[in-house]
């Protein structure tokens, strides 16, 4: 998706044959990197989620280690 949008980026009137055709393509790369960067937000958030799921899910499973065993705390 990056060089694509490099590549696009890159594109100017005489490299798409008309203006009309190179406006388009400017509109659209706009758009494309506008959501290439909320996809990118919403995975970084997506991650930390993950994460921190994870480290809560791990500090529960260490707070009952042992509960269901015989002579575990209880």
């Amino acid at each position: 998706m990056a060089q694509a949008s490099r590549e696009l980026g890159r594109a100017r009137v005489f490299d798409l044959g008309s203006h009309t055709l190179a406006s388009a393509a400017q509109n659209f790369h706009e758009r494309w990197e506008h959501g290439v960067t909320e996809l990118s937000k919403a995975s970084d958030l997506m991650s930390e989620g993950i994460s921190k799921t994870a480290k809560l899910y791990a500090a529960a499973e260490r707070a009952h280690t042992g509960m269901y065993r015989p002579g575990g705390d209880r």
